[in-house]
């Protein structure tokens, strides 16, 4: 893997205002696998882990040596993909109105290129970055089936799948549970196609009083033991950071990305380069959080 460059880093705001994020592209025989890569997000102010999670396909891969020229490639995408002026509203952050863009933009939508066929492919919009994030998530998640507590016993008493004891010993040593969290779920849920599974399990912590609200996720592989996810938030540190700087660089927090990766899963932090993230907000005028990818 390689960390994604951001050149967007110093001036990045996204939903999580209190974090770097760091993304790892996949590599395989020196070619990026889009979509494929390890997502991690540490804390500015403690250096600790706020989300992690990945995407690994298993499938085999075409031999590059068989793909078209890349002159074949280009005449293909000009013929049947093709680019046009059109216009477009970008909002400008720093003074607060929306700007009319005239930009080139795909003709027929953002598909790629059968490097062997030479064919568009067709199956939507197609955003490799955004794979690794919400959007993959959410697919993941309607994909996913959670089982009832009598499948679940089930699927404990077989030799397959690691028990709900055995993941939450994995989970705990990933995240550090306060005594104010309370378990609100624990679930094991089947991927699509019912071949695997994960464990879930989530914390929260609610106090109107003093309006704080905290919450950690985390899965496990229910196969691999591999951490799949992990996922923190705490409003305290949060509210705590905005009114000032982070305590920690943008560089301190992508060491302890690069730790966090390489010490939770070596083998695909091997397979990855940093790379930017081209697509994040860049205008906004005092960002609290940067987002790095590496894929």
């Amino acid at each position: 893997m390689a960390l994604v460059e951001d050149s967007y880093n110093e001036s990045r705001y996204i939903y999580d205002i209190n974090a770097y994020n760091f993304y790892f592209r996949r590599k395989v025989n020196n070619l990026d696998f889009e979509g494929n890569g390890v997502n991690v997000s540490v804390d500015k102010n403690t250096l600790e882990i706020s989300n992690y999670n990945f995407s690994w396909n298993k499938e085999a891969l075409p031999d590059a040596s068989k793909a078209i020229s890349i002159e074949k490639a280009k005449k293909n995408f000009n013929e049947k993909i093709g680019i046009e002026l059109a216009y477009m509203i970008k909002y400008d952050q720093k003074a607060k109105k929306n700007n009319a863009k005239l930009v080139y933009t795909f003709k027929n939508g953002s598909r790629p290129i059968d490097a062997i066929t030479g064919e568009v492919i067709n199956y939507g919009y197609y955003d490799p970055l955004s794979d690794m994030g919400a959007s993959n998530n959410e697919m993941m998640a309607k994909e996913a089936a959670v089982l009832t507590p009598e499948e679940i016993k089930e699927v404990e008493n077989t030799k397959k799948f690691i028990t709900k004891d055995q993941a939450l010993e994995i989970a705990k040593k990933y995240v550090k549970v306060e005594d104010k969290y309370k378990l609100e779920a624990a679930s094991l849920y089947t991927d699509y196609n019912g071949t695997n599974a994960s464990w879930s399990f989530s914390w929260n912590y609610n106090n109107p009083e003093k309006n704080e609200y905290a919450y950690i996720s985390i899965s496990i592989d229910a196969v691999t033991k591999e951490v799949r996810s992990i996922s923190k938030y705490d409003s305290t540190t949060d509210n705590a950071s905005k009114d000032g700087n982070p305590k920690y660089s943008l560089d301190k927090s992508k060491e302890a990305a690069e730790k966090f990766i390489s010490m939770i899963a070596p083998e695909k932090f091997a397979q990855t380069e940093y790379r930017s993230d081209i697509f994040r907000n860049s205008n906004i005028e005092k960002p609290v959080s940067y987002n790095f990818n590496f894929i």
